[in-house]
Formats: C-alpha cells, sequence, structure tokens
C-alpha cells in the first residue's frame, strides 16, 4: 500500500539530528533539497591560492544561501533579507551600558584564553582534540536516537526485536565515545575555561561591543565579480571526508507510518499535498527500504555573535526597530537565524518490485515529469531510451527554465511554491566569467525570492556558483538484495543494475536548524547606562 514515504524521510531525519529543536530553534527544511558536489562544498572552507576563484565563487554563494533571514516556519521561506545587514544595523547603533573593572577576572580571562587558543589566536591542541571527541559523542547519539526511533515508530514485532539488539550496542558505543570525550577530551578544563570567558565578556559590554564591531567590519569579502558578502563557513571543516562524522539513518516499511504520524503537520500536508500526475503524491511510492548517511554541521561566522540577543546590556536608540520582540510568531529586524545545516549523502531508496503504483512512477519519469520522494526531485534527463533502464537524477529545481521551455509539470511547480509547499529559495540556471585555464564548469546561480507568480515585479538579486552536480538515481534489478551502491536506486522494474562502484559524490543541504532570536534589545535597568 503507498505509504508517505516523503514526511517519513523528513520526520527521521528531524528526530535524529535535531532532537533538540523546540521553543528556541526549529528545523525549516527545504524542498527540494538543494545537491553539492563534495569538492564544491570542500571550496567553501579552501584558502587554498591555486583555487582562489572557484572558491571566491562557492564563499559567496554559500553565504547568501545561509544568511538568508529565515522565516518560523517547517519548510524554508525567506522575504530575501541577509543577516549581515540587519545584524550589522545593529550592531552600528547599540549602545553599550558602562562595564566595571575587576582585574582578578582579567587574569582569570588570560588563563581561559590560554587554554583555548595560541599566541596567535588559533584553537589549541586540546580544544580541537575537544571538538573532535564532542561530534564522535554527537554521532553516536544520533545513532542511538535512529535505533530507539525505528523501535518506537514499526508496526512489526519482529523488526522491533532485531533493533533492540542494534540499539544495546549503540548505547555502549555512545558510553565509550561520552567517556573518551570526559578523559582525552578534557571536557571539564575546557568548558571551564569557555564559561570563564563568557563571564568576562558579560563584565565589560563596552570593550565587547567595540570587538563585535570591528569583528563584523573584518567579516567583509569584496569581490569584483560577485560583490560583497561576509564569510562564512562550517565546522567541522573537513566533513566531506571525515566519515566517522556521518550517521546512518535507515527507514524500514513498517516505520513508515509511525514516522509519518511525528511528523510536524506542514511537513506532512506538504508531502501529501504534491501532485504528480495520476499517482496523487510524488511520495506515494512503495519502498523495500531506504537509507542515507546524514550529518549536522554548525554554520561559522567569525562577523556574527549569536550570544549578544540573550544580553541585557545594550540598547537601542528611540524608536529603531528592535531585532526581536519576543513574541510567537517572532517580529522585528532579525527574527531568527540559521545556524546549522542538515546534510545527507550516500542515498540508497529501494523501491517495491511488483508495485502498480511504483510503475506509474517510473512511467511520469519516462514522459519527462518531475517527481518529488521526500525532498529529493527526481527527474530522468533527456535523450534516455525507453528500452534500457532509465538513468535518472535528482536536482534542485529550476522554476523559471521550466516555465520558459513549457515543461510537462510547471504549473504543479509553481502553484506548489505558491502554496508554500516548496521552499522560496531554488536554482537558476546562469552562466559566470571564468579565469583563463580554469577547470570550472558552467555556474548557476541562487535566489531568494518571492512566489513564481510575482517573478516579473519582484527585484531579485542573483550570486553567481560553480554548476551543481546532478545525482544520479539508479534503477535496478529486482528483488532487494542487489548490492548497494552510493546512489538513490529504485529497485523496481528494470532489467539491469548500475555499474558497480558508481559512486554518486553529491551532498544534498535537506534544510537549516534555525535559532529564534528573543526579545532584543531588552536592557537591564539596573546597569550603569551613563545618564
Amino acid at each position: 500500500m503507498p505509504q508517505n514515504v516523503g514526511a517519513a524521510i523528513l520526520a527521521k531525519v528531524e528526530r535524529v539530528l535535531a532532537a533538540d529543536a523546540g521553543d528556541e530553534r526549529f528545523v525549516a527544511f527545504h524542498m527540494p533539497a538543494i545537491p553539492y558536489g563534495d569538492d564544491e562544498l570542500a571550496l567553501v572552507n579552501t584558502t587554498d591560492p591555486a583555487r582562489v576563484r572557484d572558491s571566491a565563487a562557492q564563499q559567496h554563494t554559500f553565504a547568501r544561501l545561509t544568511n538568508l533571514v529565515p522565516e518560523d516556519r517547517a519548510l524554508f521561506g525567506s522575504d530575501g533579507a541577509v543577516l549581515w545587514d540587519p545584524y550589522g544595523t545593529l550592531v552600528a547603533a547599540a549602545m553599550p551600558a558602562r562595564g566595571r573593572t575587576d582585574p582578578a577576572e582579567a587574569g582569570r580571562f588570560d588563563a581561559a584564553r590560554a587554554v583555548l587558543f595560541d599566541a596567535d589566536g588559533q584553537p589549541s591542541e586540546a580544544y580541537i582534540r575537544y571538538a573532535e571527541l564532542q561530534r564522535e559523542v554527537v554521532a553516536a547519539e544520533e545513532a542511538v536516537r535512529n535505533t530507539e526511533l525505528a523501535i518506537e515508530a514499526s508496526d512489526d514485532a519482529a523488526y522491533r526485536e532485531e533493533m533492540q539488539g542494534s540499539l544495546e550496542a549503540t548505547r555502549a558505543a555512545l558510553a565509550s565515545a561520552s567517556q573518551r570525550w570526559l578523559v582525552e577530551g578534557q571536557r571539564l578544563v575546557i568548558e571551564e575555561a569557555l564559561a570563564t570567558l563568557e563571564r568576562a565578556a558579560r563584565s565589560a559590554p563596552e570593550t565587547l561591543w567595540r570587538r563585535r564591531r570591528e569583528a563584523f567590519d573584518a567579516g567583509l569579502r569584496s569581490d569584483p565579480d560577485f560583490g560583497d558578502y561576509w564569510r562564512t563557513g562550517f565546522e567541522p571543516a573537513n566533513i566531506v571526508s571525515r566519515d566517522e562524522a556521518w550517521s546512518r539513518i535507515s527507514i524500514d516499511p513498517s516505520e513508515i507510518n509511525g514516522l509519518v504520524a511525528r511528523a510536524r503537520r506542514e511537513v506532512r500536508e506538504a508531502a501529501e499535498s504534491w501532485a504528480v500526475g495520476r499517482s496523487g503524491s510524488s511520495t506515494d511510492v512503495e519502498i523495500e527500504s531506504l537509507s542515507m548517511r546524514a550529518a549536522r554541521v554548525r554554520l561559522v561566522r567569525s562577523w556574527f555573535d549569536p550570544e549578544m540577543f540573550a544580553m541585557r546590556d545594550w540598547r537601542l536608540p528611540p524608536h529603531h526597530e528592535p531585532a526581536s520582540d519576543g513574541g510567537r510568531p517572532v517580529r522585528g529586524a532579525l527574527p531568527a537565524v540559521a545556524v546549522d545545516l542538515l546534510l545527507v549523502k550516500d542515498i540508497d531508496i529501494r523501491l517495491k518490485a511488483q508495485s502498480n503504483t511504483n510503475t506509474r512512477f517510473l512511467a511520469d519519469l519516462k514522459l519527462g515529469k518531475i517527481n518529488l520522494i521526500g525532498p529529493f526531485a527526481v527527474r530522468q534527463p533527456p535523450g534516455t531510451g525507453v528500452t534500457t533502464p532509465p538513468r535518472l537524477m535528482s536536482r534542485g529545481l529550476d522554476l523559471t527554465r521550466l516555465s520558459a521551455r513549457g515543461v510537462d509539470g510547471d504549473a504543479r511547480l509553481r502553484e506548489a511554491v505558491n502554496a508554500r509547499r516548496l521552499s522560496n529559495a531554488t536554482m537558476i540556471a546562469s552562466t559566470a566569467p571564468v579565469s583563463a585555464g580554469s577547470t570550472s564548469s558552467p555556474t548557476a546561480s541562487i535566489v531568494a525570492r518571492a512566489p513564481v507568480t510575482a517573478l516579473r515585479t519582484a527585484r531579485v538579486r542573483t550570486v553567481a556558483r560553480p554548476t551543481l552536480p546532478l545525482a544520479r538515481v539508479a534503477t535496478a534489478r529486482p528483488p532487494a538484495s542487489i548490492t548497494a551502491i552510493s546512489s538513490i536506486r529504485l529497485a523496481a522494474t528494470a532489467t539491469s543494475a548500475a555499474p558497480a562502484g558508481d559512486h554518486d559524490p553529491t551532498i544534498y543541504v535537506v534544510g537549516f536548524v534555525c535559532r529564534r532570536t528573543p526579545k532584543a534589545p531588552d536592557p537591564d535597568t539596573t546597569l550603569d547606562w551613563g545618564v
């Protein structure tokens, strides 16, 4: 029986990777997911002079995408405002309280900083090791949650019993990782040093605000081709090659109904309402199994201090728009900020054989239609013969080009964006200059924009970026015991498997963990305001 696989995928990703979402944080899924090649994602953090041109393009696009000010909703949306604009205005206009000098606190500050950083201001070896082991604990926690949720959501007693054994193993791994973090990572020492720095900062608001302004100015990057942006990266920086940082997420057919019941209403309804020809819903498929590898990475902005919104040592001039009114929904110049990325790769979807629904799904793809399986947009590339197993692709949807070319399904895409069932930051193909001797491919742009019906009058700002690779989706011979490869595969009606070793390096941004801004400013009237 067809099930809402898309809602199940998103529900499990959220429960495993973002269990801390709640009143302060929320997950905003990007529909469809944004594909990055592993090399392109690595360029976001590179400082290699030989790759500076490609790196600038990737850094600029990544910065604009990750700094769009998000709406407080389950599916990512933005009116196009970019974090550095309202934040820069707030930092410049803020009026800090007067500080109090404490020589003893100054000494503790210097000692704590020596623990965390070297003479050049770079993280110490102890701090780096602490962060590495912390990530291993996080991955172990995610493995435990994946197994616990499988047991909780499944309606198959035998499967639950099988997963119970896995749960004991994942809990043992978590205990081991936690002990290593405590001992090898010097957790207590590092966290005490961090707490000392925070206390010292709070005792000197004027100095802290001067540093905020200096850091904001230092974060600016000007590029003759792409314009100004504020440098934004991610941590761990080596996520592409760091295998242990990725958690395995799996979904058994017996889990789907339970996962769908746990999905947020907006996610569930968006997945259910995505029309795909006669089959009713893009997630209206039947699976044999589904697995992927996922990671949550922290966005790094040296120029941005998110903690300032919780501090009560600053205020704004009269009639200045506040950052946040602290309400629900939050209103203000900066109601929320994306703080983490949810990444997925090595997707293996195997559709049930002998399924009329899956047969229609594949038939629609052969007709040129674009379907969604959860956040993954699936299409068959032009020129694929119907007599051979179809080579399919997953990519960011390009609404403008689809509309201009009259591709079957463009009306559904426009309707879905206007009804807020797809995200309004999407891929647009374009070209951009490439330096002589460069091996870069043609470029594409990401823009944040209003619904498609308003595109002709809306003023949008484009950002050049190297073309994102199209993630391959392969069909394979049933039954589902075929050898897994690192790509999405539909194990349904095809007659031959994808070539062995056909690895897909695509990494998908499936969503953002966003933090709601508390009421800010909220000045403490007992402080010395100099009046």
